[in-house]
């Protein structure tokens, strides 16, 4: 069993058994997660070619490769403890395989699709949201290829179910009840949809306190109150919506844990990578303009679902990963429309896309927190973290850290500012090196003398 005995496992398993097997094969090191994340880059970036190619042609297929390779948040995702890169993968493992599934419907194909897709549906609870555009998506070309449909579509609905169903059973052991793979999913329902609810911020506000006081937090309870909610304000739900939807599209990469701009001060190349809003403006224009062309496509199914997915949850810099290798095949076709206008001398075309591109990039311009790009909350959290570990050289950064996340505070207007926090902050410092001469061998030699 995957437990994480101290933690309440929170999360789906998945991760954890892909931590557990690569620790298992190559020894317990970190560097080994780091070796398999920047492997698994690379294997998205090559199903982001193959599957643009599929699509249109070999050069959209280069230039979407190249836009992901250079969007600066995966290579910080891929050096760290989150799951977020092995998700991308086995999103685009999944949509190459149901392309070549839908074209070949063997049953080698379908099992092996089938398989994949099960596995990315487990790692968080809501790629279950993908299954029926998959199931749909096949339905539609079996039965365009004059197959017999109800016995490949129910094997391939059956191998879904086999691969999901141990780890339902994982959260039936380890948390005690049945449930699905993420447990935070009610709470993230109820404080993304309170009307409080700042949109670009991770905060139990007052709504969300003043809920739970009546109300448990499970899905159902949740659910209904979120509901009532929009059919007791539902203008308030519309604007609550579109300040989702314009922060997720927005070039500001919203922070949790982990601040992209706060890293930057370790690794400065993430700062030389291509902003959201390139790949954001590009694709939004791309996508249109290939379903204009085209039609509606898988593409744009799988772009909408993933998008729509996060909306009614919290809007953060790594659930938008998602939506960034469609972005970028979206972009990539866009820049080669750009290409064939021009080589036609089509100047009224070119003219009028850059126009909507340059309008939805002043759009999407970063906005970030009043607190600016790194958060109070950041700098706290990085300055505990040096403070935390073993290596006593490190406290002076610590305080350093600290030090900044006060003069941050002080900058602020006071509604903004966190003395509380700050002097927490503090006293954890000084507490902790109490505690660490208390226990240090000056002190026993001050003693002994």
């Amino acid at each position: 069993m995957a437990v994480a005995p101290i933690l309440d496992n929170h999360f789906s398993p998945a991760y954890q058994y892909f931590l557990g097997v690569l620790f298992l094969l190559f020894g317990n090191q970190l560097e080994v997660v780091w070796v398999a994340q920047f492997l698994l880059g690379i294997l998205s970036t090559l199903l982001v070619y193959s599957i643009a190619c599929n699509f249109v042609s070999r050069t959209v297929g280069l230039l979407a490769a190249l836009l992901f390779t250079f969007y600066a948040p995966n290579w910080l995702y891929e050096g760290s403890l989150y799951r977020a890169s092995l998700i991308v993968f086995l999103e685009l493992a999944a949509f190459r395989l149901l392309l070549a599934a839908g074209n070949r419907p063997s049953w080698f194909l379908l099992i092996f699709s089938a398989m994949v897709l099960g596995l990315f549906m487990q790692i968080r609870s809501n790629n279950l949201l993908i299954f029926p555009v998959a199931l749909y998506y096949l339905f539609l070309r079996v039965n365009t290829l004059g197959k017999d449909k109800w016995p490949l579509l129910t094997g391939y609905v059956l191998v879904v179910v086999m691969v999901c169903t141990p780890a339902l059973f994982w959260v039936k052991e380890v948390r005690g009840k049945w449930g699905l793979y993420d447990k935070s999913g009610p709470e993230n329902l109820l404080l993304s949809n309170t009307l409080d609810h700042s949109v670009r911020t991770y905060e139990h506000n007052e709504t969300y306190q003043e809920v739970l006081k009546s109300i448990p937090l499970e899905t159902g309870p949740i659910f209904k109150y979120v509901l009532k909610s929009f059919l007791d304000h539902p203008l308030e739900f519309l604007v609550l919506y579109l300040k989702k939807t314009y922060y997720y599209f927005n070039n500001y990469e919203i922070p949790v844990t982990l601040n992209f701009y706060l890293f930057q001060e370790f690794s400065p190349i993430l700062g030389w990578g291509i902003p959201f809003v390139v790949i954001s403006s590009l694709g939004i224009c791309g996508g249109l303009l290939m379903w204009k062309r085209k039609g509606w496509t898988l593409l744009h199914s799988f772009f909408l679902t993933v998008f729509l997915i996060f909306l009614p949850f919290l809007v953060l810099s790594r659930y938008r990963f998602y939506s960034v290798p469609f972005l970028c095949m979206f972009s990539g076709y866009f820049l080669i429309a750009i290409q064939e206008w021009l080589k036609i001398k089509n100047l009224k075309a070119v003219a009028s896309s850059l126009l909507c591109v340059l309008g939805l990039g002043l759009l999407f311009e970063t906005d970030p927190l009043p607190e600016g790009e790194i958060r109070i909350d950041d700098l706290a959290n990085i300055g505990s973290v040096y403070l935390n570990n073993d290596q006593t050289e490190d406290d002076p950064l610590s305080f350093n850290y600290f030090r900044r996340a006060h003069e941050l505070s002080q900058s602020l207007k006071v509604s903004l500012q966190q003395p509380k926090k700050i002097r927490r902050l503090f006293h954890d410092y000084y507490l902790f090196q109490a505690k660490k001469y208390f226990e240090s061998d000056e002190r026993k030699k001050g003693l002994d003398s």
